[in-house]
């Protein structure tokens, strides 16, 4: 009794341990990664997290925000202050307590199903050109446009420049490794926000230049004009935190404030969102992953073949999991479930068998009407449902004897004896071929009615010799689905 008690604990301890591996292995979509800059990690945001502690992760960030509404199975937050694109796939180094963040794609896999990414601030210069033109706008007493000067030399824009020919490039880049590491992922690049006050500023508390202000919210439009561009042009989806930011800058009082000046007064690195930037970029992300895409997401076209197998060409929006419920008439389930991941494709067929009790039906009554049910289930999104009816029931063609062989060598017809089983055969055509796959002998359509038994003569092209042949039966049965059939033929 003691030893059945024992082995009863041991076995429920093992269940429990490995309920939650079965779990996450059975959503493998359900991984949400987050990978960005400083403006993603939240520095000095409260509480601060992760390893190093230096990169400024905050449990507040808009990262966090999200899963904690969307409720991934799991959560990777790698984001780092002062990343680069290059720290996507290189150790980012020189962090201010000595730390260093492993590449940012290390945690992408072919199991995530989420990807965030809020990078190019970096990559741009975004701190050298705040750091300037505060230096400037403190020399010039407010007076003038220096910064504006500074960056326009030559009449070239540099940081323009730089936008296009530098950043773009390298978000592209990205976007597309992204895709390389986590082809089952949604991408969804996450824009910049807007913090440049409006004139006349706030001159001294934010030492700029009252008119270096319009150039530096041209500087921001850029960046944001750049993402929005990018993003979707390489088959990521944007998030937009430039229009909603504006009345919310660096000059305003708490709480309509959402991003810090040179001298914070709320928890939050200079230049940066504090908690309510944060709380603003989540609402947004999430408004986009909860967007419906109602007109994107159709079956193209269904066929039914031999032995009742049905496929279906579907069209769909992004990656996720799908899932197809088929049933039979009185809600029998003619085929079994079917759960897949979608990878790259946007448009892909889709096989399905039927089950034990669907071969029965078909044998049985030779024609089904079946109703498919497919649900598109995206992580943070709302579930998607088309439903589709169709007949199967495509009947078998049967090959039997084969006459006909000696004459066969002197170069006259086969003779060959086929059958319809279940249904009625169109478009009947019997086809023979060497060992190496040749054509050297055919047959004329014909119909063949069901049950109806009929020698069929094939035509040869040439004189047959000793060795392996095939005959390949292709017809079209009951809804047009395809019917094949092959028979070997070995003659001496």
């Amino acid at each position: 009794m003691r030893s059945k008690t024992a082995i009863a604990c041991v076995a429920a301890a093992l269940l429990c341990a490995l309920l939650p591996a079965l779990a996450s292995a059975a959503s493998p979509s359900r991984v949400y990664v987050s990978l960005g800059d400083s403006y993603t990690a939240g520095p000095l945001v409260p509480r601060p997290t992760g390893d190093p502690i230096d990169c400024g992760r905050s449990t507040n960030n808009y990262p966090a925000l999200v899963a904690n509404s969307i409720r991934p199975s799991v959560f990777r937050d790698v984001s780092c202050g002062s990343a680069k694109t290059t720290d996507m796939t290189e150790p980012q180094t020189g962090l201010p307590l000595g730390g260093t963040n492993p590449p940012q794609f290390n945690a992408l896999d072919r199991g995530v199903g989420l990807v965030t990414v809020g990078i190019g601030g970096n990559d741009m210069g975004f701190g050298g050109i705040v750091g300037t033109c505060v230096e400037l706008g403190l020399e010039s007493l407010g007076r003038g446009q220096p910064c504006t000067e500074h960056f326009n030399r030559g009449g070239v824009d540099e940081v323009a420049r730089r936008i296009r020919d530098v950043v773009a490039p390298r978000l592209a880049k990205v976007i597309q490794g992204i895709q390389a590491r986590s082809p089952n992922a949604r991408v969804v690049v996450v824009g910049d926000p807007n913090p440049v006050p409006r004139k006349p500023g706030c001159y001294p508390a934010v030492p700029i230049a009252p008119g270096d202000l319009p150039y530096l919210e041209k500087v921001a439009r850029g960046l944001h004009e750049m993402k929005k561009r990018v993003g979707p042009a390489n088959g990521a989806e944007f998030v937009d935190l430039f229009s909603g930011s504006i009345g919310h800058d660096i000059c305003k009082l708490p709480p309509v404030k959402w991003y810090e000046g040179v001298v914070p007064t709320e928890p939050a690195y200079p230049a940066h969102p504090n908690i309510r930037g944060m709380q603003f970029a989540a609402r947004e992300v999430l408004g986009v992953l909860r967007r419906p895409v109602p007109n994107d997401f159709a079956i193209l076209g269904r066929r039914t073949t031999q032995r009742g197998r049905i496929a279906l060409r579907l069209r769909v929006p992004y990656r996720g999991r799908f899932r197809i419920v088929a049933t039979a008439a009185g809600g029998r389930v003619a085929y079994g479930t079917k759960r897949e991941l979608i990878g790259r494709a946007r448009t892909l067929w889709l096989g399905l068998r039927p089950s034990r009790a669907g071969r029965r039906l078909l044998r049985r009554r030779g024609r089904i009407p079946v109703r498919l049910k497919v649900t598109f289930d995206p992580i943070a999104a709302p579930a998607l449902t088309r439903t589709t009816a169709l007949g199967v029931g495509a009947g078998r063609l049967v090959l039997g004897r084969v006459g006909g062989v000696r004459s066969a060598r002197r170069g006259r017809p086969l003779r060959l004896r086929v059958r319809a089983r279940g249904a009625r055969l169109r478009r009947v055509r019997i086809v023979l071929r060497n060992r190496r796959g040749r054509v050297i002998g055919r047959s004329r359509r014909f119909t063949l009615p069901r049950g109806r038994r009929r020698v069929v003569r094939v035509r040869v092209a040439r004189r047959l010799r000793p060795g392996r042949y095939a005959f390949r039966g292709v017809a079209r049965g009951r809804g047009g689905a395809v019917v094949r059939e092959a028979k070997r033929i070995l003659i001496l």
